[in-house]
């Protein structure tokens, strides 16, 4: 199918790891089933959206939007406009505890579903309808068993820090699933 919005990839080049945390990595990537299965992630670069818009400059600026789906149902969407260019990234994972809905600037208190990002209202609602909160990124790994096992015997890559703790060098890449 065609992509019709921006995706993210996330790589890591010779990403250091103690060797503790690097065994988190390998779990998270065994618990995800290497390429088969997505999970939640916070991407440190834009992991949030605000119902009051953040601009850029005077012509540029992003903010959270809900765009009608239809029976009084809206998807909460990242609006970017940057040099009278817009583009849009479906939220689809909205973090609970984070969430404020607002009709023309006033909280208001609708259902969402925390794992699609759809804001329910019950009737098709009038005037501006706008959202902060967190989100994270449907992502999965990019790298398969084989490459994994090249990780693990990469020990080479391997030193000990002053603390007489072990780290890895691991390199890995994410990307951006439209299902999760």
């Amino acid at each position: 199918p065609k992509i019709t919005e921006p995706q993210y990839t996330v790589e890591g080049a010779d990403f250091i790891l103690r060797d503790d945390d690097y065994n988190v990595f390998v779990q998270a990537f065994l618990d995800a089933e290497g390429k088969n299965n997505a999970f939640p992630f916070k991407c440190p670069l834009d992991y949030y959206c605000t119902a009051t818009r953040i601009y850029y400059d005077t012509d540029s600026f992003q903010q959270g939007i809900l765009v009608p789906i239809g029976n009084g149902d809206y998807q909460i969407v990242k609006q970017y406009y940057i040099l009278g260019v817009s583009s849009y990234k479906t939220i689809t994972l909205p973090v609970d505890g984070t969430i404020k809905v607002f009709k023309d600037d006033v909280e208001v208190f609708p259902t969402v579903d925390l794992s699609t990002g759809v804001v329910s209202f019950g009737s098709v609602q009038t005037g501006t309808l706008t959202v902060d909160c967190e989100f994270r990124l449907p992502m999965r790994f990019d790298v398969d068993e084989n490459q994994l096992n090249q990780i693990k015997r990469a020990v080479n890559n391997a030193y000990v820090n002053s603390d007489s703790s072990l780290y890895l060098a691991v390199n890995f890449r994410l990307v951006e699933c439209m299902n999760y």
